[in-house]
């Protein structure tokens, strides 16, 4: 029994793996295949569970959530009616793809009956592998080698990614800095360690320039904040000089080493770009373009009613010589994939878990206000990016959204039962 625990803890490190480096390691030689590692090691977690019975349901999700699924489980499976450039293998490929978001929430809510892992542990090897993560980028960016694709070197560097210090999907890469961000700035004591670890999640995500994660640093802090005042505001102001005192250092190399220049003019050029885009219609940001061209071509077919309400299903939109693999975007993906009735359940899943947290942060009921409030700010995250990556389909995203959100849970359920056994006691 210890054995087979334990070989579930190296499939439970697998899926870690790829959550964390699945952007990095999309942009290297190895072959495409081992990524199905993860997949086989969510699934077979799932049907363990599911084997050894007296599994729990995750807890606090909204009715939304699983009607969400049902309707990805059932509506799926017009694409296979629908679509015409893709073969029902890669549909299905897909639809397991979209079915894990879901399975990954009742993994991690039971992940401890199968492993000898705690959520607590796991969540602090993805920390320390977020950290490192920024290493991994730098040394694919800086340094030459042959493991890095050579689909995003350019002549400045061996992994330069669109004007990014990434050697991958640059707001994928981030998502997991800035989960492991937040977490320490709302739950780690102040420790050295700790804030050398804030330091250098907040420079890879500001280096890698992805605005969407920019956006969700600041509002987290505004919000964290507004919420908790006194007791992070030392905290933020100690990592925001540390920040700048470290720029000062830095930047006179910078300037003054052609090569790093260059790159520094390019990136403030991005940055300047994608900010700009989002309050002025002089400028275009041509990802966002691209994503808005895919959408217009999708959403002038001439669809009827049914699909309207019901969607296309998975990849039903591939027809008449339209051969587009992914929008870029949860919203859009739902509403022409699920139609009307997916489109208003992902929204309700998501603003309803903002307005319940937001509430439930602000009262001090079983003193779980900072798990409330990072479940706040998660899915005001998740909310963010939604916007600009289809979370439903990439496991960097989903896997470090289901075991934030399920660890947040046990912590609450915890809290609870303490408080109850004590006013039992008391009584």
């Amino acid at each position: 029994m210890i054995r087979f625990k334990i070989f579930n803890n190296i499939l439970v490190y697998i899926i870690l793996f790829f959550t964390i480096f699945g952007s990095a390691y999309n942009y290297t030689y190895f072959p495409s295949f081992l990524s199905y590692l993860k997949d086989f090691a969510i699934y077979f977690l799932f049907f363990q569970i599911i084997a050894k019975g007296n599994f729990e349901f995750p807890k606090k999700l909204s009715v939304s959530f699983y009607a969400l699924f049902l309707v990805v489980l059932f509506f799926s499976e017009l694409g296979f009616i629908n679509c015409t450039e893709y073969s029902i293998l890669n549909i299905f490929i897909i639809f397991l793809k979209y079915i894990e978001f879901f399975i990954s929430f009742f993994v991690f809510t039971n992940i401890e009956k199968i492993t000898t892992l705690s959520l607590n542990k796991i969540i602090n090897k993805f920390i320390e592998w977020s950290v490192f993560l920024f290493f991994l980028h730098l040394f694919g960016y800086f340094v030459p080698n042959n493991i890095v694709s050579t689909k995003i070197t350019t002549h400045f560097s061996h992994g330069y990614y669109n004007n990014r210090i990434s050697i991958g999907q640059p707001a994928i890469a981030v998502f997991p800095m800035i989960l492991s961000f937040i977490y320490l700035l709302i739950f780690e004591n102040k420790n050295r360690r700790t804030n050398i670890f804030l330091v250098i999640l907040l420079l890879g995500i500001i280096l890698s320039v992805s605005t969407t994660g920019i956006i969700s640093i600041v509002l987290s802090i505004i919000l964290i904040l507004f919420s908790l005042k006194k007791e992070l505001l030392k905290k933020i102001l100690k990592i925001i000089l540390s920040i700048v005192l470290l720029v000062c250092f830095i930047f006179p190399i910078i300037i003054t080493n052609e090569k790093l220049n260059n790159i520094y003019e390019k990136q403030t050029q991005l940055l300047n770009t994608k900010i700009k885009s989002l309050y002025s219609n002089n400028v275009t940001d041509l990802s966002m373009e691209t994503r808005d061209t895919k959408y217009y071509i999708v959403s002038t077919q001439k669809n009827n009613i049914l699909e309207k309400i019901f969607g296309t299903g998975v990849y039903g939109y591939n027809r008449n010589g339209i051969n587009i693999a992914s929008f870029e975007n949860t919203y859009r993906t739902f509403l022409i994939s699920y139609g009307y009735i997916g489109i208003t359940l992902f929204l309700i899943f998501i603003f309803s878990n903002i307005l319940k947290n937001f509430h439930n942060s602000k009262s001090n009921k079983f003193s779980c206000k900072k798990e409330h409030l990072f479940l706040f700010i998660l899915f005001i995250v998740i909310a963010l990016h939604s916007w600009t990556l289809e979370i439903i389909y990439i496991p960097t995203i989903y896997f470090s959204f289901s075991l934030f959100y399920c660890y947040m849970q046990k912590i609450i359920d915890i809290k609870i039962e303490g408080v109850k056994k004590n006013e039992n006691i008391n009584c």
